[in-house]
């Protein structure tokens, strides 16, 4: 463990240098994210200034859903959002080659050499929202600790969407659908999962959990997860990292080198 955190902290550098060349641009870059974290939790205000908004979530409680979006979001912004943009050009030029025959993991050298610096500091964004909301609310200690919970399943569930996507990215090579259907999917795990019709409750909350991005996170802070039951969308989450692993190793198996 030592030694990949080693590795992920020296690919981390090199990113952030890389990106900082060019200060302005950097600097106009990271404006442009932090911008856009900030669109929700104001679309949210104007929402409730001119209407009910939600049904069933007060203003302080759709501010802690819009700040777990964005927590979850920029962590994984941070270290899968380039994951298949930077294995589709590696696997068309023969790079990835190179993964497979070093002597760390190809997928931790893929997530460690496609981080993305700009997640960690836009990461801010949500938590800063999180601590304006959270004063507002009735918080206890028990809560807070699912909030953690439930927030690692969001990211781990982010991960583990990276991870299928990439073993099929594998086999197709060209994945910018692929890359369109996971932002997309984050966008709709913005939002509170009552809103949907039934039938999409269900599917994004046991078959493809994207609940679990926002809608679980905000819901176990404020109380309103309780007993066994609430550990379900958790061990979904787990679920699918397993899935996700196995198909990984399914893709490598099956791997043919840019050279046949």
């Amino acid at each position: 463990m030592k030694r990949e955190l080693k590795v992920l902290w020296r690919f981390f550098r090199i990113r952030l240098e890389e990106e900082m060349v060019y200060r302005l641009n950097f600097l106009l870059l990271l404006s442009s994210f932090v911008i856009h974290d900030l669109f929700g939790p104001v679309l949210t205000i104007v929402v409730y200034q001119v209407s009910k908004g939600f049904p069933g979530w007060s203003f302080w409680e759709a501010l802690v859903l819009q700040a777990s979006a964005i927590i979850v979001e920029e962590l994984w912004f941070f270290f899968g959002s380039r994951v298949l943009f930077e294995l589709e050009r590696a696997i068309a030029s023969g790079k990835f080659d190179f993964y497979l025959a070093r002597p760390l993991s190809p997928l931790f050298l893929l997530f460690s050499s496609s981080c993305f610096p700009y997640g960690l500091f836009t990461l801010f964004v949500g938590i800063f929202i999180l601590g304006y909301a959270l004063p507002n609310l009735p918080i206890t200690l028990i809560s807070l600790l699912f909030y953690l919970l439930f927030l690692g399943s969001g990211f781990l569930f982010l991960l583990s969407l990276t991870i299928l996507f990439s073993s099929i990215s594998v086999f197709v090579v060209r994945n910018r659908p692929l890359r369109n259907a996971m932002f997309m999917l984050i966008l709709y795990g913005k939002y509170p999962t009552n809103i949907f019709p039934k039938v999409f409750r269900i599917i994004f909350t046991f078959i493809l959990p994207i609940s679990l991005i926002a809608y679980f996170p905000a819901k176990a802070v404020l109380g309103k997860l309780f007993g066994v039951s609430s550990l379900i969308p958790f061990s979904i989450s787990v679920l699918f990292f397993v899935i996700s692993l196995l198909s990984w190793k399914v893709a490598i198996k099956r791997y043919s080198s840019a050279g046949g």
